[in-house]
C-alpha cells in the first residue's frame, strides 16, 4: 500500500522539533512561538496527554532511554531542561549551555548529551549521570544543523551550515577529529546503522551528501528537488526519508 497520513493532532504554532521516547510510546514536540510549550502525543491514540509549560524560546529535543527523560534546549536563555517522561515535568535545568543551543543528541554508551549551537563554534557535552556540562568542544564555524550519533564508532556528526562541513566529534575523547566538506547548507543529518553510512540534507544545493563513515569521506551525491532540510532513516526498510522544504 502506499503511504498515506492515518492522522493529524493540533498543537501549538510553530512546532519543529520532536523526540519518540520507545518506553511510553510517546512524541514530544516543542513549541517555538508562541505558548512555548511540550506537547506529549500518545502514539496509541494520537491525541495530547499532556502540556508542559515552559515560557521561552525551546528547540532542539532528545530522550534519554537510559533515565527516561527528555532534555529540552531553550535558546532563548541558553539552558536545557530535563524533563521526567513519568510525570511530565521539569525535574532538572541546566545553566550555561553556549549562547544559542539548538540541536541536541544522546549517546547511548557514554550518557551524555550533545549540543550544538547556532551563534557559537563549540558543541557543547552534558553528562546525564549528574546533569552537568562535562566538555566544550571547540569547532570551526557555528554548529546550527542536526547532529546525529553513530553508534558503531561512538562518534558525533555535527551540520554546519555557514561552512558546508560536517564535524565529525570522537566521543572517546570529546574532541573534532574529522571536518568533511559536504554540499551548500548541510541542515539535517541521519545515520544508517545497517550500511555505517550517514547521509546529510544540503539545502542551497539540493542534494545528499552519503558519508562512509569509515573513512570519513563522501561516496555518493544524491539530486534532490525542493531544498532537502529535514531527514531521517528506516531501519526496517533500509529507506532514507528527507522532507523539502519549498516543494511540500
Amino acid at each position: 500500500l502506499p503511504p498515506t497520513v492515518l492522522s493529524s493532532v493540533s498543537t501549538g504554532t510553530g512546532n519543529k522539533y520532536m523526540a519518540y521516547n520507545s518506553f511510553n510510546n510517546t512524541i514530544y514536540f516543542t513549541e517555538t512561538l508562541l505558548s512555548k510549550n511540550i506537547y506529549v502525543i500518545n502514539c496509541s491514540t494520537n491525541t495530547i496527554t499532556s502540556v508542559i509549560p515552559v515560557g521561552t524560546p525551546i528547540t532542539g529535543i532528545a530522550y534519554n532511554s537510559q533515565d527516561n527523560t527528555m532534555y529540552v534546549c531553550d535558546n532563548g536563555i541558553s539552558v536545557v531542561y530535563v524533563v521526567d517522561c513519568v510525570s511530565n515535568t521539569i525535574i532538572f535545568t541546566i545553566s550555561s549551555i553556549g549562547i544559542d543551543p539548538t540541536y541536541i543528541t544522546y549517546n547511548s554508551l557514554n550518557n551524555t548529551m550533545y549540543i550544538g549551537d547556532s551563534s557559537s563554534s563549540n558543541i557543547y557535552v552534558i553528562d546525564c549521570s549528574s546533569n552537568t556540562l562535562s566538555s566544550t568542544i571547540p569547532v570551526g564555524s557555528v554548529t546550527d544543523g542536526e547532529l546525529v550519533y553513530n553508534s558503531t564508532n561512538n562518534t558525533i556528526y555535527s551540520c554546519s551550515s555557514p561552512s558546508d562541513v560536517v564535524y565529525v566529534i570522537d566521543c572517546s575523547s570529546n574532541m573534532l577529529s574529522s571536518t568533511i566538506p559536504v554540499g551548500s547548507a548541510p541542515s539535517g543529518v541521519t545515520y544508517n546503522s545497517l550500511n555505517n553510512t550517514v547521509y546529510v540534507s544540503n539545502t542551497s544545493s539540493n542534494d545528499i551528501s552519503v558519508i562512509n563513515c569509515s573513512t570519513n569521506l563522501v561516496i555518493l551525491t544524491i539530486n534532490v528537488v525542493g531544498k532537502p532540510i529535514g531527514i531521517s532513516y528506516n531501519s526496517i526498510l533500509n529507506l532514507v526519508y528527507v522532507a523539502n522544504f519549498s516543494s511540500d
